[in-house]
């Protein structure tokens, strides 16, 4: 849908008139894939190429009606109606208007099918009808619903007449949902530039840095570039770029996203837009969540006909004022969406989808903007990306995060497991194409070099595509029984199996040397695709926006770092100093220990010993930070301390959060985590809930084949792929790690970093210089306990 807000004018799709018209999910016609995407197409083509002989026939007709006439003087919106049919037939006495669609059926369920089943389809080429019935008033229009069977290359053809008394009332409903909804949305620009005025900074004083913070962003916005922000820890990032964007978002009719991976960060985020609109209506902030968290059936069965909050969604969203509720409520959080939806038996995750583009401040995952599966559509294919500002939070997360969505694996241990469910409930129709994975997986697995893991391979799409294809007529029947029987196709192991390798088949599609192909042997066979770098698809992203914002208290050095999240070559760039007093912190380093791998057997009482000391000389809570568990457990198993807690491997969130309050309720407890973890990150202990950390290491990601193909990859890029791969993002960690413990002005610690690297110049150049204001010495073991308590105990 495109809006020319000066010209008073809409033009609108009849597939996007349909959707507004149809349930938020009809039954689905076949499992969804990509490659039933293409497989489509070609069938759509060559069913058109044979009709050309018929009478009469045209393909891919174009029809364009004004519908409305604009009147701009006067406020009143035009509306101009815009579709594309796959062929029109001129008989003597009537049109046809014939619409394609493919399904992919068992024989049964296709001599079975009833269009009123896929109420989608048949809604869409009565739209068509309206629009041709309009344009040619003395003729009479037919519709004919022609499905094609993948599965079979069967075809069925369903005609009916246009009924006008059904239709035009329901466009002339939909056509008055929009025109109110847009003439709403022009009327809230002025209101809404005269509330940017008003927002204001929600404390008494601006910590150093933050007004530079917010005058930087302003002039990123005004010149339509990207910034990129290193700022220390506590400094307030988030309350300063919160303000710059949405100060500029109101007065320009712009949406911010602010984007970052943790819930509790994304609270934080919540909670400081609240404060900065104080009693205002807007900001309009809408906080996302994860369909499987907004479920409400608790089943993940999206379909219209088994979920009671899906049922008839698009009328019930247009006529029951409910846009108008979620509007005026101002402020929207996961809980409050799903008590709507559950007062209301709608579906809140279609409810965030439906409104999102409504909002001005939208909180949620990295994904919903950067990953092209999940991503909002409203908002990018169907809406204007370059409304969008886009705020990376946590910005040095973003681009593993990235390269994960375009990388992908598949493992025996997953098909065999799929296998045994259909074996035990004798189903054998799979047996072949999972035959055929399992052989190549054990091909390629076999010829991995004596004692590797792992290794590189080089896979070829056309095969995995008739792989893929083998499978989807294969599972037609099973995916039908599924559906028909109202189980959970999510939840189903055989369907996860299917889904994975349509991403398997999706990414291998993809091309370029930042992609690599490997076989692991360890923990299971498998085949993987590596995404080395997703810097070109972030590119894609922020260039479509109006301005991205990416921050973080760990970027250095920032070129390497805007290069990876894929910035613009001319993005800015602002890093500022600690605001806090450079003696409140007190780092050493002790590089008579060190954590290599070859040397660890003889370091790892050492090591011990010292945390063992640190812990005893401190008198206050304290945070040791690890490299791994492994690395954890080794040390961990040597050290005599009363009061501990450690970390799990796949804490849930309750225990997590347990572990913290126990950690914040005492006055001397020891707490073991790992770099880069759920405790390393985006918490706040401010004061005396922790005054030490102890970094054993300095976080270097583990050598494997993956991480030395990354090295590999930016070597031939000509940079330094050591540093990309394993130094910058393992300094990063340490970093945030140590920001644990200084989070206001207030606060006073103490850091100690144990390995004989931090005196290296290559690691040493990386760490913050705020750290050493007051000495850059290396320190000698047998001298920093007393320093250490000595500090500890001015507090």
């Amino acid at each position: 849908m495109k809006i020319d807000k000066q010209k008073y004018q809409i033009i609108l799709s009849v597939g996007e008139l349909a959707r507004y018209a149809a349930d938020a999910h009809s039954k689905p016609s076949s499992p969804s894939l990509n490659l039933r995407g293409r497989l489509g197409s070609d069938a759509h083509r060559n069913f058109q190429n044979r009709r050309k002989s018929v009478a009469g026939y045209a393909q891919e007709v174009h029809l364009d009606l004004p519908l409305i006439e604009a009147d701009p003087a006067a406020k009143v919106w035009g509306v101009r109606l815009r579709g594309r049919l796959d062929g029109l037939i001129q008989e003597l006495d009537r049109l046809v208007v014939e619409e394609i669609k493919t399904v992919t059926l068992s024989s049964a369920h296709f001599d079975d099918l009833n269009p009123d089943a896929y109420p989608r389809h048949k809604r869409q080429l009565e739209l068509y009808l309206f629009t041709l019935s309009r344009l040619y008033p003395d003729r009479e229009s037919w519709g004919r619903l022609i499905y094609i069977n993948l599965a079979t290359n069967k075809k069925r053809a369903f005609d009916f007449p246009y009924d006008a008394a059904e239709i035009e009332p329901l466009v002339e409903e939909i056509l008055t949902f929009i025109i109110t909804d847009e003439t709403r949305r022009l009327a809230e620009i002025p209101l809404k530039a005269e509330a940017s005025t008003k927002l204001e900074f929600p404390f008494p004083d601006y910590r150093l840095g933050q007004q530079e913070m917010i005058l930087r962003a302003e002039d990123s916005l005004t010149k339509r570039t990207c910034l990129l922000v290193e700022a220390p820890t506590g400094i307030g990032k988030t309350v300063a770029i919160l303000l710059a964007t949405l100060k500029f978002a109101l007065a320009n009719d712009k949406l911010v996203m602010f984007l970052t991976s943790r819930n509790t960060q994304q609270a934080l985020v919540y909670d400081t837009a609240i404060k900065i609109r104080g009693k205002q209506i807007y900001p309009r902030i809408l906080w996302l969540q994860s369909k499987e968290k907004h479920c409400l059936s608790g089943d993940l069965n999206c379909q219209a006909e088994e979920c009671e909050y899906l049922q008839d969604f698009g009328r019930r969203l247009r006529q029951n004022g409910t846009l108008d509720d979620l509007l005026s409520a101002g402020a929207l959080t996961p809980d409050a969406l799903a008590d709507y939806g559950r007062a209301n038996q709608l579906c809140p995750y279609e409810l965030q989808q439906a409104i999102c583009a409504k909002f001005d401040l939208i909180i949620g995952d990295y994904n919903y903007a950067f990953d092209p599966s999940v991503r909002l559509n409203r908002l990018f294919e169907e809406g204007d990306p370059a409304r969008l500002i886009l705020i990376g939070d946590e910005a040095h997360n973003l681009p593993d995060r990235a390269r994960s969505y375009y990388s992908a694996s598949l493992s025996q241990e997953l098909i065999q497991n799929a296998a045994a469910i259909l074996n035990d409930a004798g189903n054998h129709i799979f047996d072949k194409s999972m035959s055929r994975i399992i052989a190549h997986i054990d091909y390629y697995a076999g010829a991995l070099p004596s004692g590797s893991k792992a290794h590189p391979i080089q896979l070829v799409y056309d095969h995995w595509l008739e792989i893929c294809s083998d499978f989807e007529a294969s599972i037609i029947p099973y995916w039908y029984q599924i559906t028909q029987s109202g189980a959970s196709v999510d939840e189903d192991p055989v369907i996860l199996l299917y889904r994975q390798l349509q991403d398997f088949v999706r990414v291998l599609e993809l091309e370029g040397g930042h992609l690599a192909h490997i076989v692991r042997k360890d923990p299971v066979p498998s085949l993987g695709i590596i995404c080395l770098d997703a810097s070109p698809y972030l590119r894609e992203t922020f260039a479509a926006a109006h301005s991205g914002i990416c921050m973080s208290a760990t970027l250095s050095p920032l070129d390497a770092s805007g290069q990876l999240l894929g910035l613009p070559d001319k993005h800015e760039q602002l890093k500022l100093p600690s605001p806090f007093p450079s003696e409140n912190l007190y780092v050493r380093i002790d590089a008579g220990v060190t954590t290599l791998y070859r040397q660890r057997p003889e370091n790892i009482q050492p090591l011990a010993g010292r945390i063992e000391r640190f812990y005893a000389h401190c008198h206050c809570n304290a945070i040791a930070f690890f490299p791994s568990f492994e690395l954890m457990r080794q040390i961990v198993e040597h050290l005599d301390i009363p009061d501990i807690l450690v970390q799990e491997i796949q804490m849930k969130d309750q225990e997590r959060v347990d572990m913290l309050q126990k950690f914040k309720q005492s006055s001397h407890t020891l707490l073991c985590c790992v770099m880069g973890g759920i405790f390393a990150e985006g918490i706040d202990l401010p004061g005396k809930w922790a005054e030490a950390a102890l970094i054993v290491g300095v976080g270097l990601p583990a050598i494997c084949l993956e991480n030395d193909l990354l090295r590999a990859y930016f070597d031939r890029k000509g940079e330094n792929g050591f540093n990309f791969a394993y130094l910058y993002p393992g300094l990063q960690r340490v970093v945030q790690a140590a920001g644990r413990i200084i989070r206001t002005p207030s606060d006073r610690g103490v850091v100690l970093l144990l390995d004989h690297r931090y005196a290296e110049s290559a690691y040493h150049r990386l760490l913050p210089e705020s750290w050493f204001k007051s000495s850059r010495e290396s320190g000698v073991d047998q001298f920093w306990d007393e320093e250490i308590a000595s500090f500890i105990n001015q507090r």
